[in-house]
């Protein structure tokens, strides 16, 4: 049912931001331990996207990981932003 669905969606979104953190690790060469500020300057400069694209894709992944579920149209969204972001 339902609750399946949506575990399964959380698990996918828990991969995408794994996956992308591995990402960030291995092409821009930074470490994702510690998301500050300082952190998300890091990433602005590095992947040359804006403060506010910066800013607003790791909100979202914040929010993501503190969330004990997850929508399919959340899930869709993670999907655009990173997909956004990693294309230069």
């Amino acid at each position: 049912g339902m609750y399946l669905e949506r575990r399964d969606h959380h698990s996918i979104a828990m991969y995408q931001i794994n996956y992308f953190f591995e990402y960030l690790r291995t092409d821009l060469l930074i470490a994702t331990g510690q998301r500050d500020a300082t952190f998300l300057e890091r990433v602005h400069l590095k992947s040359g996207k804006s403060r506010e694209e910066t800013k607003r894709l790791f909100e979202f992944i914040e929010m993501i990981l503190g969330a004990k579920t997850v929508t399919q149209e959340q899930l869709i969204r993670l999907n655009k932003l990173i997909e956004a972001f990693k294309n230069k």
